[in-house]
C-alpha cells in the first residue's frame, strides 16, 4: 500500500500502543516502513501488535520510576522519532476523584510523557 509519508528506516517508539490511538500509531508507522517499537504495559496486546506488524516491543509502565523508563530504553539503539500516546484517565466525575487517582493520572499523562520525551532525546 503506498502511503503519504515514507518512514523506511526510521526507528520510531510509540507509548501506549497496546490500544487506542497508540496502536493506530504502531499499525500505521509500521504499514509505512519505519522499524516501530511499541511500548505499554499489557505484554499480551503488545505481543498481538508484534505478530500483526512485526514490530519490537517494550514492556513499561510510563507513569513508574524514571530510573525504570530509562533503563528500559537504553537496551534500544537511538530513536528517529517519539509519539507519546501513553495515558489513563479516571471514569469518575471531577468532584469525586481522590488525591491518588489524580496523581496517578498525572504521573502517565503529564510527567511520564515528559520523562519519555527527555529519555529519547538524550539517547
Amino acid at each position: 500500500m503506498k502511503t503519504r509519508f515514507d518512514f523506511d528506516g526510521s526507528r520510531v517508539l510509540v507509548t501506549g500502543a497496546s490500544s487506542g490511538i497508540g496502536r493506530a500509531c504502531a499499525v500505521a508507522l509500521a504499514q509505512a516502513g519505519a522499524q516501530v517499537v511499541a511500548a505499554a504495559r499489557d505484554a499480551a496486546a503488545l505481543a498481538a501488535l508484534a505478530d500483526e506488524t512485526g514490530c519490537d516491543t517494550l514492556r513499561v509502565d510510563v507513569g513508574g520510576d524514571e530510573r525504570a523508563i530509562d533503563a528500559a530504553l537504553a537496551a534500544h539503539a537511538a530513536f528517529d522519532g517519539l509519539v507519546n500516546c501513553a495515558g489513563v484517565a479516571s471514569l469518575e466525575p471531577a468532584l469525586d476523584i481522590d488525591a491518588a487517582g489524580f496523581d496517578r493520572v498525572m504521573a502517565v499523562n503529564a510527567r511520564g510523557a515528559a520523562l519519555v520525551a527527555r529519555s529519547v532525546a538524550r539517547k
